[in-house]
């Protein structure tokens, strides 16, 4: 998760809102493991692990892949008016998981509340209950052919530093560069 400090540090890590506090951070992952559909991941606007109440819709994480010009702090070195957003795609996954791990080890919440059901919900099927999305409508074709969960692993997977277009005219550099974090694959 994104925290003040992370933002202060780092204008690549600068987003909007910001879990501001150690309370703030706290919720956010009890709320994950708390079983309840009324929280789940959203997929729209802004960063961090933004968990989205039911009976409050707002905004969830949508990768923002600011170009590298518009995130670098002022010449004297402050953040000053960078653009709010981080570039998480590819790895918001694996992040979320992350940061349970890290609600874990500092006994925010417990191995046995991580559960596969409960995660499993947070992330996809609590969002599309939700919005009445059904399971298949995101697939294209025979569902027995297309691949349907998906696989964590921890295999060391690195956040590369930054990223180029293919004509090289745009660098953005990702959330958590350089960072290790969960593989995802499709099973």
């Amino acid at each position: 998760m994104t925290t003040f400090e992370d933002a202060e540090k780092d204008t690549f890590s600068f987003c909007k809102p910001i879990p501001k506090t150690l309370a703030d951070r706290i919720a956010l992952v009890q709320a994950v493991v708390d079983g309840s559909s009324k929280f789940f991941f959203g997929k729209v606007k802004s960063h961090s692990m933004h968990i989205i109440h039911s009976n409050r819709p707002r905004k969830g994480s949508d990768s923002a892949p600011h170009p590298i010009e518009n995130k670098k702090p002022n010449k004297d070195g402050k953040r000053g008016a960078c653009a709010a957003g981080v570039f998480s795609m590819g790895w918001t996954t694996g992040l979320v998981i992350d940061a349970l791990e890290i609600g874990t080890c500092y006994g925010w919440i417990t191995k046995e509340q991580t559960t596969r059901e409960v995660v499993e919900g947070f992330l996809s099927r609590y969002g599309r209950e939700f919005y009445r999305v059904p399971a298949s409508s995101s697939l294209s074709g025979d569902l027995e052919s297309r691949n349907t969960r998906i696989r964590l692993e921890r295999e060391g997977r690195i956040i590369p530093r930054s990223i180029v277009s293919s004509d090289g005219e745009i660098e953005v550099v990702p959330f958590r560069r350089g960072e290790k974090t969960w593989s995802l694959s499709w099973i």
